[in-house]
């Protein structure tokens, strides 16, 4: 799907008239041994001789050639004259073959010898019709292969032999010595719309809009992995077929593919020393690797932890971006790195990190309570989350008041690296609410407070609703001219306006607002006898 145009150029070059040796490039999962597969069904029903072999992890030396070769070159083949120089070289290479003498000496590279012993080989297969070689995963083979294969590879020009290797290029290997002397075929990620149609075709059918997209998000344009999450999708029951197709049936989220993970924990597992640590550190931390906040979580020297990416950087786990930062290899990546953790290292790891990270800095409180989070330490998650969300109640009255002057929003500068692509500030918008709210509620209020305002019945207003409100009356205690009674008219500490009908006289001779006793101490200062009932107390200070 979607290599229409390098399988056109591989079969142009084994189907022509002459030799060589290509390699095809690519990160894991691309679909690397799929075109192979391709190329070899096509090619065999045009006559050609194929042969095939794979290197595998830790395999010995010379083992894909020799699996190669072993299917064209039976034990009968060994009598061949033009062989006859090279039988005892060859028989060390091909086990089912007899015995020969004790091969003389050799005085030269031995892969010159053994080079030459397997070209005179590739000639005699040859004789009667073409052959293609194809040696798949050499990313695995050992020097010696490559060595060979790299002896072999200019010599091959002018014969009717093919050679077409695939290797993975997102990790260190010694394969890449071969692009000096093999033409490569670099295999691209599918485009957005490949993606879209290699879903269709492993569903059989339609496919959601919400589905593709998911697809096209997680697999990064591997067709492997848009192959194995669907599986794992249907396989969670999270997708399911009507007469309109496949569509999710319950919340979509994705795992990480077995395959995927299992390249993960190998290119970790090839790593020594502490630059595994920091790479799993990384993967605590979320986010685009930042290799000062590496530092600071795990205690290394900034310099040590620089060289310790450029390491996990050439084990294709890390990659360079265009400004300079760093990022995970595949949106997958880190997932992998943190699902090859056990949950309790996982809980110390946080742990460890969110104490090397304190005392928090402002920028970094929704990293930390996340931290403490995941670290099982939900209390100190909570207090950090407070301080967030405070934080986070100020910037909006900052805002604001900005709106207030200038109505618009002040423009934010933007961060030259995000920190999340999913940021744990999502998870704390509880938090804020209950700070909105009041929460933890206020110390209870002394017996001058009561006397003085009661609590508002009022929900809580953001800032800009509050600066779009009418302005209330002034504080205080209104003037008894500007309310409409006669001077020395007693009023509540509130500003209530008394009734006239109910209103009765003091001692002073003035009136008393209504239902106002006398406080001790004060001839003409009365209490509203109505509070704390909010519903008879009308003065603004009660507001």
């Amino acid at each position: 799907m979607g290599r229409s145009a390098e399988l056109s150029e591989l079969l142009a070059a084994c189907t022509g008239t002459r030799g060589g040796a290509v390699v095809v490039a690519g990160p894991a999962g691309v679909g690397k041994t799929r075109l192979l597969d391709e190329l070899a069904e096509r090619v065999t029903a045009s006559g050609v001789l194929v042969l095939r072999g794979a290197a595998t992890a830790g395999g010995g030396p010379y083992r894909p050639l020799a699996e190669a070769l072993l299917r064209a070159a039976p034990p009968a083949i060994a009598e061949h004259e033009r062989l006859t120089p090279f039988r005892a070289v060859l028989a060390r290479l091909l086990p089912t073959w007899p015995a020969a003498p004790a091969a003389r000496e050799y005085i030269v590279d031995p892969v010159v010898v053994l080079g030459e012993a397997v070209l005179e080989l590739l000639r005699v297969v040859a004789e009667d019709r073409r052959c293609v070689a194809l040696l798949d995963d050499l990313h695995w083979a050992d020097p010696e292969t490559l060595r060979l294969l790299e002896y072999l590879a200019p010599r091959l020009d002018g014969e009717p032999v093919v050679l077409v290797c695939a290797a993975r290029d997102d990790e260190s290997s010694p394969v890449r010595t071969l692009h000096r002397r093999l033409d490569v075929l670099p295999l691209r990620r599918l485009r957005d719309d490949d993606v879209a149609t290699l879903a269709r075709h492993c569903a059989d059918g339609p496919v959601s809009d919400d589905l593709t997209q998911l697809l096209t998000t997680a697999a990064d344009g591997l067709p492997l992995l848009v192959e194995e999450l669907f599986a794992g999708l249907v396989e969670d029951g999270r997708v399911h077929r009507d007469a309109l197709g496949w569509r999710s049936s319950a919340p979509l989220a994705v795992r990480v593919p077995e395959a995927f993970a299992d390249v993960v924990r190998q290119r970790l597992d090839r790593l020594r020393g502490h630059v595994g640590d920091l790479v799993q550190t990384a993967a605590v931390l979320g986010g685009e690797p930042d290799w000062r906040l590496i530092a600071a979580a795990s205690g290394v020297e900034p310099g040590a932890v620089a060289a310790a990416l450029r390491i996990a950087v050439e084990a294709g786990l890390f990659v360079e971006d265009d400004d300079g930062g760093l990022g995970w290899r595949h949106a997958l990546t880190r997932e992998a790195v943190w699902g090859a953790l056990s949950p309790p290292e996982r809980a110390h790891r946080c742990r460890t990190a969110a104490a090397a990270l304190s005392p928090v800095p402002s920028d970094r409180l929704a990293l930390v309570a996340d931290l403490w989070a995941r670290g099982g330490a939900p209390g100190r998650a909570a207090v950090i989350a407070l301080q967030l969300a405070r934080t986070c109640v100020i910037a909006e009255r900052w805002a604001a008041a900005a709106v207030g002057s200038t109505g618009r929003l002040p423009t934010p500068a933007t961060p030259t690296r995000p920190f999340s692509r999913s940021p744990p500030t999502s998870r704390w918008p509880r938090a804020t609410a209950m700070v909105r709210s009041g929460w933890p509620p206020p110390r209870p209020p002394t017996r001058s407070a009561l006397a003085t305002s009661r609590p508002s019945a009022r929900p809580w207003r953001s800032p800009v609703e509050r600066s779009a409100a009418p302005t209330p009356p002034p504080l205080g205690r209104p003037s008894p001219r500007a309310s409409g009674w006669p001077p020395g008219t007693a009023l509540c500490p509130g500003g209530c306006a008394p009734s006239p009908s109910s209103a009765p006289s003091t001692s002073s001779g003035r009136v008393a607002p209504h239902g106002s006793k006398r406080l001790a101490g004060s001839p003409s200062s009365t209490a509203c006898s109505a509070w704390p009932r909010a519903s008879t107390c009308r003065s603004p200070r009660a507001r």
